[in-house]
């Protein structure tokens, strides 16, 4: 019995050091080339399977000594597993990153509808418009298209109270992320969405190109519930 067990324990040791070592030259392969879409592939095998692979590449993920490029990639990965406490490790990296992070990782948070990365995509889109009306925001590009694929993965998550959130920005934004607004609500299966749009698509105040989108989302989202 106690030979059964140590060979038993050997294995599962030696297991366990193949594992950690596979993670780690998958995630060596992502650092070389991080746009490496075979070394993200393995690496996604691996942190599906083991919690220690993921908790590696979330590690590196968090590490702000590593380059943006290669924590995005990360991120990427991270996102595509499904796992909750990756979803909600992920939405904790968004909240408060960097500009060039909060891009990709909001980018990511939409594809696979993380609703608990919410508030931290709702806090991008806040704290550009609190930066914009004091002037500054706009001098930052970076945090403008962090907003804007912010209110993008809102529409893409489409949580019943992402309505709201995008209702409440509408007013303080400008043409540019009002249109990005309306894009998002399309996405959204709420009753509110169609008086919402048809409001916006007769409102003469409003740009031509406000209207124009808010009448071509209301079309399509009026055809979807047919």
């Amino acid at each position: 019995m106690k030979i059964t067990f140590r060979i038993a324990l050997l294995v599962s040791l030696v297991s366990s050091s193949l594992a950690a070592g596979t993670a780690e030259d998958a995630l060596n392969k992502l650092r070389n080339s991080s746009d490496n879409e075979a070394a993200k592939a393995e690496l996604l095998q691996e942190v599906r399977k083991d919690p220690k692979a993921l908790s590696l590449a979330l590690g590196e993920a968090f590490n702000k000594n590593n380059s943006t490029v290669h924590r995005c990639a990360l991120a990427d990965v991270i996102s595509r597993t499904g796992d909750e406490r990756a979803q909600k490790a992920l939405a904790g990296l968004l909240k408060g990153a960097e500009s060039d992070l909060s891009i990709c990782v909001a980018q990511y948070s939409g594809e696979n509808k993380n609703e608990h990365a919410l508030d931290a995509l709702s806090d991008n889109v806040e704290g550009f418009l609190y930066g914009a009306d004091k002037g500054l925001a706009e001098k930052d590009l970076k945090k403008k298209i962090a907003a804007i694929n912010s209110i993008w993965a809102m529409g893409e998550i489409g949580a019943p109270k992402v309505m709201d959130k995008l209702q409440s920005f509408y007013n303080s934004s400008d043409e540019v992320l009002r249109i990005n607004i309306i894009f998002s609500m399309g996405k959204l299966k709420t009753k509110k969405v169609v008086p919402y749009l048809q409001k916006l698509a007769e409102n003469e105040n409003e740009t031509d190109g406000v209207r124009s989108a808010a009448a071509e989302i209301l079309e399509k989202v009026e055809k979807r519930g047919k």
